[in-house]
């Protein structure tokens, strides 16, 4: 094999490792039993089916956490509306949605978007109300260590 063709057929395979190796690299999601982990760099978020985030630090294969092992009962992201909390949101895992992003500032990632639904009954004082939201958990290749989150709550009824 010629020098130069050698060398060209070294470069692709350089280029399909490194490419392997940020793929490897890049946020993951799995399904469980009480709802679904995330992992990107050293970060392991489980977030349950009611909502309820809980994070932990990867090392050598290990979680460490310094929250409650299981859920609170409340979700990290819930809603008052007249003084009435609204806390009973339920995940629905077959609507989540993954897409790639790049941000200015923030650079490449990937954003998970958890559709969830809550309905308030029982409340004496109150009608029946059903919320929607869209939660978006992001991890940026630039941070490997922090989760960005957002919600955006809705009036379903």
């Amino acid at each position: 094999m010629r020098p130069q063709r050698l060398l060209a057929v070294f470069s692709a395979g350089l280029m399909i490792l490194l490419a392997a190796a940020a793929l490897s690299a890049a946020a993951q999601a799995r399904q469980v039993q009480s709802g679904m982990v995330f992992e990107h760099g050293s970060v392991r978020l489980l977030v349950t089916d009611g909502l309820d985030f809980l994070p932990s630090l990867l090392k050598d294969g290990s979680a460490l956490s310094f929250a409650e092992v299981q859920s609170t009962g409340r979700p990290s992201f819930y809603a008052v509306f007249g003084g009435l909390e609204v806390t009973e949101f339920v995940a629905d895992w077959s609507a989540l949605k993954t897409e790639e992003v790049d941000e200015p500032g923030l650079g490449r990632g990937v954003r998970y978007t958890i559709s969830a639904s809550a309905g308030q009954y029982g409340a004496r004082l109150y009608a029946p109300i059903e919320v929607g939201l869209n939660l978006s958990i992001t991890f940026y290749k630039a941070f490997p260590s922090v989760v960005f989150s957002n919600a955006v709550f809705r009036n379903d009824g």
